[in-house]
């Protein structure tokens, strides 16, 4: 990815990070890592683009993105987060992050502030462990080998291309049915619900 790109978006970016942090009491690098996947991945299903540009690789623990590790970085050197250490119940030194200021202003669209609040109401609160088995469960993730950039642009070229052979099912299935409208068959559409419960089968 080209840095001037990468560049242009940094306000973005960081502000997704933040907006995130702002609405997580418990939130260390990892889960915040792999909420920002999550919420990549949920934005090209609902929009059919990436939220953001920055990069993903399969790591260790799942996907990993050193862009955001870098924005997290500089949230804190500019003072708008801070660190804080605390003790598992585990008895392990975890790393959470916190809004260093109660009055940062965070701008972000309407789209963008859906699909994370969308995110955030499904794991805010879930353990690591399943929001780490869900972001792996994901197909850019699967087809990722261990070191290797996930290729998320791709992955809307895919999502495009099966929204495409869907639409043209629907048109011709849709086609069909007139057909039969015409011939006096009103099976399919003798009633609101029927009509629905068909459409959805497509």
């Amino acid at each position: 990815m080209a840095i001037n790109n990468l560049e242009k978006q940094e306000e973005t970016i960081k502000n997704i990070l933040l907006y995130l942090i702002s609405n997580s009491k418990y939130l260390t690098e990892k889960r915040l890592q792999k909420l920002f996947y999550i919420a990549e991945i949920e934005f090209i299903h609902r929009f059919g683009q990436r939220m953001s540009i920055v990069d993903f690789i399969n790591h260790k623990h799942g996907m990993y993105s050193f862009h955001i590790k870098h924005f997290i970085d500089c949230l804190d050197d500019d003072g708008k987060i801070k660190s804080v250490f605390k003790k598992t119940k585990d008895d392990y030194d975890a790393h959470f992050y916190h809004l260093n200021k109660k009055d940062i202003v965070i701008e972000l669209d309407d789209e963008r502030v859906e699909i994370l609040n969308n995110i955030l109401e499904k794991f805010a609160y879930n353990i690591t462990e399943n929001i780490i088995k869900y972001a792996k469960s994901t197909k850019p993730f699967k087809e990722t080998p261990y070191g290797e950039k996930i290729d998320l642009d791709n992955y809307v070229e895919q999502c495009f291309n099966e929204s495409l052979l869907k639409d043209k099912v629907i048109i011709k299935k849709v086609g069909e049915s007139e057909k039969d409208y015409i011939k006096g068959d009103f099976s399919k559409f003798s009633s609101c619900n029927k009509i629905l419960k068909y459409l959805n089968e497509l």
